[in-house]
This record gives C-alpha cells, structure tokens and sequence, in this order.
C-alpha cells in the first residue's frame, strides 16, 4: 500500500509547485509561490507518495478569513485521494489557527470535492483572456508614490471587509508600476494593479467604489 505524507513547503519546493502550475496552463509564476510561502509560512503544504513530492496547497489567513488555493496534484498521481487529504490537512491547520470563514476558487472538476467537505458555492467567478487595445497615455492614471499604499489598504479593507494589506503592500512593492489610483479631493475611490503571469499579465485586484464617478480603460492582456 502506498504512503502519503504531508509536510510544510519549503524555498526549495518552488520549482515543484511551478511545474505543477505550468501542467496545469495556471498562469502563477516562481513568485506567486514565493509570496504564498511569505505570507503563510507554516500554510503551505506538500503532498508525497511513496517519498515523491506530487501534490501542493496553500492556507493563507487574513485576519478572522483564510483562503485555501493552489490544490495541485500530478497528473500521474490522480485518483488516489492525495486532492482530499491535503485539504483536510489545511482545514485542519486553519482551524488551528481559529479562522471564521474559509473560502477558495472552485474549477468545475474540483468543485464537488469542495462540496463533499462542507463548502458551499457563494457566487461565480468568470475570467476573460484577450488583447485590449492600446489605451492612449492621457486616459492612464498617473502611478501611485509608495507612501500612499495605506491609504488603498484602508479603502480595500472597507470595501471588501477583509484585511489584505499584507497582500496589498507585497503586490505594490514588487510591481510599483502597474499600480493605478483614483481619487476624488484626497479620498481614494478606486485603483488596480497588474502583474505578470505565465501566460499572460494579470489584472487584479481591481477595486472601485459601487457608483464610480470615472472609468479606466486598461492596455493589459489578461482579465
């Protein structure tokens, strides 16, 4: 009977979780799965089969909500209930860590185990892939200074009721400029950031209060 055993990822790990994402066509980077290991250290976890790494999860906890994402397991280990076992694992761990709300994207193939563990669907996520065109500079925010990033933390957290600030500030240091502000007088009322991705740039997060008073158009290729 094989042995699967679960541990902590660690630095070394993170060409396994890329190669892992890349079978996938996921659009994370080696970054991505550096920021996951920043932000959730002792969350981020690794399944193996028999000694051979050939499955990933990360926890991450914001506050009183965590989020459980990069549920991965080699295509020629499927089936043999390696999936569930490391999302036990991680339930586990952040019920440890006393979390309220635990939430993660669901494809349609992984869905029903989600649901078979208690999740239940809250709404749908949609993305788009496509060329923009090109957006003429004058129709382009300026770049936001880095002093004023607690300013677009706050007006995150209210807008969505979750602190992400850890999140937020890493994203902002590490691509400065891809991030786009919006601000009536002095207060913040929108703003989006970019990344580069696998596949393509990533757009998000991207957050603006419910009557927008302005429009951005976005010159990036991923949505």
């Amino acid at each position: 009977m094989k042995s699967i055993r679960i541990r902590v990822m660690k630095a070394e790990d993170r060409e396994f979780g890329l190669r892992l994402s890349r079978q996938a066509q996921w659009n994370q980077t080696e970054a991505d799965w550096l920021r996951f290991m920043h932000f959730e250290p002792d969350g981020c976890f690794v399944a193996e089969l028999d000694g051979c790494a050939v499955g990933t999860i990360t926890a991450c906890v914001f506050g009183s909500v965590a989020w459980i994402a990069m549920v991965l397991v080699d295509v020629n280990a499927r089936g043999q209930g390696i999936g569930i076992r490391l999302l036990r694992y991680a339930l586990d761990y952040l019920e440890n860590r006393r979390v309220q709300t635990i939430r993660l994207d669901a494809t349609s193939a992984g869905r029903p185990v989600y649901e078979k563990l208690g999740f239940m669907a809250e709404y749908e996520v949609v993305r788009y892939e496509g060329l923009a065109p090109q957006c003429p500079e004058s129709q382009v925010v300026a770049d936001l200074a880095p002093d004023a990033y607690r300013d677009i933390v706050e007006f995150d957290r209210k807008e969505t009721g979750t602190d992400r600030g850890k999140v937020l500030v890493r994203l902002f240091g590490e691509f400065p400029q891809g991030l786009r502000v919006v601000r009536r007088r002095s207060t913040v009322e929108g703003y989006a950031a970019v990344r580069p991705g696998a596949n393509a740039i990533q757009v998000g997060p991207c957050v603006a209060v419910a009557n927008p008073t302005f429009a951005v158009r976005h010159r990036n290729q991923h949505f």
